[in-house]
């Protein structure tokens, strides 16, 4: 929405998010900020925090018509780029006096934040939700909300996006929640939460099991794809890593049990779990990522 990475999509998009990245056209990934939202009209702004030169779009000054034609852009069910053409049916107030666009274009979970443009080319709405039970039923946040929210939030500093559980959103499909997470270190190649609720403990053995999120980075990412045991689609991007440990806190030992990588699109890219024979207590190395989270249940637990 400016010369200067400024990116509008729903809220519910980035809601529960562990962190955001941005897919340009030619393929490039981009880590964004969070600049501001208003929960209530469904709208974020966020803000890509590496140099890109990219065109960006105007917003109509003018409503458009009932019955008007617009344009909607998005990837519904991750097909990017789709393109599909409807009318302007209604507007709409919700309970709360939000107003909202109603539109006929089709879109899918997947099209949210995606643009409504009339045929001059300019924004007149981002798509936000739509009915499952109806045909057509379809909403999108209407352009002079947008530009009033731009107004300010534009002018607000860039930050890292804080984490909590997200909002079940009434229309759309949602991720299952996930237990809260704690943030633990980040080096060169991720960064790493400790699952809290995940945590289980043993005082009599001093052993302790639990759960981490390991985000990659691009270079991980490289490493990752090289590893034959990886099944993913060339249009799929990794994401998450979730592992599951176990540590004897009396003899500072651990065993990795088991590795779930995702995709960004919640595919599944590997499952690993450890036979029997692999099953190796190892001594956690001094500044390593595993006595880094060791140290981290040990605090939550409180033991010295």
């Amino acid at each position: 929405m400016s010369p200067n990475g400024d990116i509008l999509t729903n809220y519910h998009v980035i809601d529960g998010a562990e962190y955001i990245t941005i897919t340009a056209q030619d393929g490039q990934n981009f880590s964004a900020l969070v600049k501001d939202f208003d929960v209530a009209r469904d709208i974020a702004l966020l803000k890509v925090n590496t140099y890109y030169v990219a065109p960006y779009l105007g917003i109509s000054r003018e409503f458009p018509k009932t019955g008007e034609r617009i344009i909607s852009i998005g990837n519904p069910k991750g097909f990017q780029g789709t393109v599909s053409d409807g009318i302007v049916s209604a507007y709409r107030q919700d309970g709360n006096n939000n107003l909202w666009m109603q539109f006929t274009a089709p879109v899918s979970p997947g099209s949210s934040g995606g643009a409504l443009f009339n045929l001059h080319g300019e924004v007149v709405g981002m798509t936000t939700m739509n009915y499952v039970e109806g045909q057509n039923l379809n909403f999108a946040v209407p352009c002079k909300v947008m530009s009033d929210f731009l107004a300010s939030a534009i002018y607000k500093p860039a930050r890292a996006l804080q984490q909590r559980t997200k909002t079940p959103h009434p229309n759309e499909h949602t991720l299952d929640e996930i237990p809260d997470v704690k943030f633990v270190r980040k080096d060169d190649k991720y960064e790493m939460y400790l699952a809290i609720e995940s945590i289980n403990y043993n005082s009599q053995t001093h052993i302790a099991s639990f759960t981490t999120f390991w985000l990659p980075s691009e270079k991980a990412k490289i490493e990752m794809r090289k590893d034959p045991h990886f099944v993913i689609q060339p249009s799929e991007e990794l994401g998450v890593c979730m592992l599951l440990y176990n540590v004897n806190f009396k003899n500072n030992t651990y065993v990795h049990l088991r590795t779930v990588n995702f995709c960004t699109n919640g595919n599944v890219a590997r499952d690993y779990v450890k036979p029997s024979n692999e099953i190796i207590w190892r001594k956690a190395k001094k500044g390593s990522r595993i006595a880094s989270l060791m140290q981290a249940v040990k605090k939550q637990l409180q033991i010295r």
